[in-house]
């Protein structure tokens, strides 16, 4: 009787260390795809966002860009269109042109050669 007892408990072992194995196998089988639906989850999340962004900044333009449409089918925004573009003027109007002068930039071109200018030091001369 222990001899059959002690049979049924090395059964009982055997069969729960397979169970153990094939459930370890299987996590591990599970766990990559897993991870990599969590990996899209995350980008589509990024994605979204950075979406509603843009479209946060498109209804900004469009708004901006319909204020402007409005104002230039008016006369006066034609007529502050037309002048701002070329310089028209009507009669009895003064048109002020003002151009701003270009900054010169002067290089300063030094005489002392390349070897002169490092070496100095070394061979006797501070310029």
């Amino acid at each position: 009787m222990l001899n059959f007892q002690a049979q049924k408990r090395k059964r009982r072992s055997f069969k729960t260390q397979i169970l153990i194995i094939l459930s370890i196998f299987l996590i591990v089988i599970l766990a990559k795809p897993t991870w990599n639906m969590l990996n899209k989850y995350f980008s589509a999340r990024e994605q979204l966002l950075e979406a509603e962004r843009q479209l946060e900044e498109l209804k900004e333009r469009e708004a901006f860009l319909n204020s402007a449409i409005e104002e230039i089918q008016s006369t006066v925004g034609q007529e502050k269109e037309i002048v701002r573009k070329f310089d028209f003027v009507r009669e009895g109007e003064s048109l002020a042109v003002i151009v701003e002068p270009e900054i010169q930039v002067v290089e300063e071109v030094s005489d002392v050669g390349f070897f002169k200018k490092y070496f100095g030091w070394f061979f006797g001369s501070r310029d």
